[in-house]
């Protein structure tokens, strides 16, 4: 198996807003989630109850800070990884790439 070199990648900074945002979004994306389960269990509702789960589950993935990567192998570039990650397996080729962070 063959490895590229790691990439490097900056740090983004977090301002003092965004760590309230975070957590605002963080608060709605449960809430979403936990609506979605009632939701689940009818019988005429399983479709709504499934884009408020999915939808959830994105506001949650953004309001942990991920940041675009792309893949060194492949050029794929919707790859996410959140900081302090020290690897990412691109969703594309799978291939196994580490990060050094600056």
């Amino acid at each position: 198996m063959e490895f590229a070199s790691s990439i490097q990648l900056k740090r983004k900074k977090i301002f003092i807003l965004t760590i309230p945002l975070r957590l605002i979004g963080c608060i709605i994306a449960f809430c979403g989630m936990l609506i979605s389960l009632p939701l689940f269990l009818s019988v005429i509702a399983v479709p709504i109850g499934f884009f408020v789960y999915v939808g959830s589950e994105r506001l949650f993935a953004l309001s942990r800070g991920q940041q675009k990567v792309t893949c060194p192998y492949c050029y794929y570039e919707s790859n996410y990884v959140t900081n302090n990650t020290a690897e990412f397996t691109c969703r594309k080729c799978k291939m196994l790439t580490p990060i050094d962070w600056m």
